[in-house]
């Protein structure tokens, strides 16, 4: 799983739950990484790695990531995983923006939050 693009990798996936042929994946991907102005990355080398690391992981038992049965070069995420999105806690970003809680007259355990500062 240390691929440099399999956070990306993951993602697109993701989006077609029937799965990708490796070129879309690449390409893609290729979009995403390189500009009009900058060689560094090359497609088919990018291809290449993408194709092998999804090949390899697609091997192993308990990869997230398995063939399409009846397509040859298709790959997706196993109908059972589930993409968890990370949340970070550990920052108090949150605490920096207090609202002002208002209890309602029509009914007592309702709460109106003011969406704009009122001065």
């Amino acid at each position: 799983m240390n691929h440099k693009y399999y956070r990306q990798i993951i993602d697109l996936l993701a989006l077609r739950p029937e799965g990708l042929k490796v070129s879309a994946i690449a390409r893609n991907i290729y979009n995403q990484q390189g500009n009009l102005f900058s060689d560094s990355i090359s497609y088919d080398s990018l291809y290449s790695s993408i194709r092998q690391f999804l090949w390899q992981q697609s091997q192993k038992k308990n990869s997230i990531i398995v063939t399409v049965d009846d397509k040859r070069g298709y790959y997706k995420l196993r109908s059972k995983y589930v993409v968890q999105t990370e949340l970070n806690f550990a920052s108090e970003d949150y605490l920096e923006y207090p609202c002002d809680i208002k209890k309602t007259t029509e009914n007592p355990n309702a709460i109106q939050l003011s969406l704009y500062d009122e001065d």
